[in-house]
């Protein structure tokens, strides 16, 4: 369940930010980065690693120009190791939230989120539908796979607020493929009166 604080919060300085100079908003990512290059390399098994085989230390990081030096890493290198070396030690034993993408590649590629980030993402999300036109009310569907469908909280849904119906996508498949096939089937029918 999110934070009913923190997901406001969140929500409050990323459409805040939305609205800021570029050059301070290239300050605060180039802030943001640096805390998250020194952060992967402090805490994260896997990232402290490769920056170390890449002789790549936090410091060398300074704004976005240097992402070119970091070390680039594949889907499957990634998806190889194991949790435990992908985690962040502060969150050993505490309880994550584990994410996988619609595998759209062949595989899903699983991640691990903490409530917190998983508020970030919320309101990153409801910033463009809000920056957009949406008011709190409006009703909206989202057209994703099902796996997603439970995303919105209970209370939210509840209280009609930025709340969601969920379409699947792959309904939509089916349909489009029956309708494909329906037009082909009247196509060759109507011709096969026309000629016959």
């Amino acid at each position: 369940m999110p934070n009913l604080f923190r997901l406001p919060y969140y929500l409050f300085g990323a459409v805040r930010r939305a609205n800021w100079r570029p050059e301070r908003l290239r300050e605060f990512q180039e802030k943001r980065l640096r805390f998250v290059v020194r952060y992967a390399y402090d805490f994260v098994p896997f990232y402290h690693r490769k920056f170390r085989e890449s002789g790549i230390f936090p410091g060398d990081i300074k704004n976005i120009v240097d992402l070119k030096k970091l070390p680039i890493i594949t889907k499957d290198e990634f998806r190889s190791v194991s949790f435990s070396e992908r985690v962040s030690r502060e969150f050993v034993g505490e309880k994550l939230r584990i994410l996988q993408t619609s595998g759209s590649t062949g595989r899903p590629l699983k991640i691990c989120l903490t409530e917190a980030e998983s508020d970030w993402r919320k309101a990153i999300y409801m910033r463009a539908n809000i920056l957009c036109g949406q008011m709190p009310r409006d009703r909206w569907v989202a057209i994703t796979a099902p796996h997603h469908f439970g995303s919105v909280p209970h209370w939210q849904r509840i209280l009609g607020l930025y709340s969601q119906t969920s379409l699947s996508v792959f309904l939509l498949m089916v349909t489009m493929v029956f309708l494909f096939f329906l037009i082909v089937f009247c196509c060759v029918s109507y011709c096969g009166l026309v000629y016959s």
